[in-house]
C-alpha cells in the first residue's frame, strides 16, 4: 500500500491486516514505532506489516521499494543501485500515494507540476509494471492492482 501514513493508505493497511494480509506499508513521512503503536491502537497487530518509508517522486527510492535489480532498471531506463526481490510476490498492490499541490494555473511553477506527475503518475506507473510483470510470470489467479485517487489529500 502506497501512501500508506495516513487516509484512506492508513485505513486500507488497517483492514487489510484485519483480513490476515502479511502488509508492506510505504510512505515518505513515515517513522516505524508511530506507526506500530498507530496500528495498535486501530486494534491491529503489526507483525504482518513490513514498513518502508520511500520517498516516490524519487526513481531510486521507488526502485528500492519494488526491490528489482539495476539491470532490470536499465532496461527500463531507470538508474537503481540497490538489488533485492524481498517485496515480491505481491498479490494485491493499492497505489495510494499522491499529492495535491494546489496553484493557481497562471503562476504554477514547473517544479511542482513535476513532482505532482512523478508522484501521482510516474511512481504509479512503475511500480504496477514491476508487480503485473511478476504476478504474469508466476502465473498468479486472484491477485489484483487498484488505484486509488482523491481531492481531499493534504
Amino acid at each position: 500500500v502506497t501512501g500508506a501514513n495516513r487516509g484512506i493508505g492508513f485505513g486500507t493497511v488497517v483492514a487489510l491486516l484485519k483480513l490476515g494480509a502479511h502488509v508492506i506499508a510505504v510512505s515518505k513521512s513515515i517513522d516505524e514505532n508511530e506507526y506500530r503503536q498507530r496500528l495498535s491502537t486501530a486494534g491491529v497487530t503489526s507483525s504482518n506489516c513490513t514498513i518502508i518509508k520511500a520517498d516516490l517522486s524519487i526513481a531510486e527510492e521507488v526502485c528500492v521499494v519494488c526491490r528489482i535489480d539495476f539491470y532490470t532498471t536499465i532496461l527500463m531506463g531507470k538508474k537503481c543501485k540497490l538489488a533485492a526481490e524481498q517485496a515480491l510476490p505481491v498479490d494485491f498492490l493499492v497505489n495510494n500515494a499522491g499529492i495535491a499541490l494546489n496553484q493557481p494555473f497562471l503562476t504554477a511553477d514547473v517544479e511542482s507540476f513535476d513532482m505532482t506527475l512523478r508522484v501521482n503518475l510516474r511512481s504509479c506507473f512503475i511500480i504496477s509494471q514491476i508487480i503485473a510483470n511478476d504476478m504474469i510470470k508466476r502465473g498468479a489467479r486472484n491477485c489484483a492492482i487498484v488505484n486509488v485517487s482523491s481531492q481531499a489529500s493534504k
